[in-house]
């Protein structure tokens, strides 16, 4: 019983429950740090816009 998820080459073993690309093959463990570096610049720019509008919002506030 193999199910296969969206239509990458992303298989699941229904017998073990475990994740393989390929049939009999595990899923390679560097996939998670794959899609870190797609987050970080990204909460990277939402912490800078957070600091730029919230200094310019207290210089406001100030005067």
């Amino acid at each position: 019983a193999i199910t296969t998820i969206d239509s990458s080459s992303v298989i699941v073993d229904k017998t073990t429950g475990k994740v393989v690309t390929e049939i009999g093959k595990p899923a390679p463990a560097p996939a998670p740090t794959v899609a870190k570096p797609a987050v970080t610049p990204l909460a990277v720019a939402v912490i800078a816009v957070g600091a730029i509008a919230g200094s310019a919002y207290y210089l406001m506030r100030k005067k």
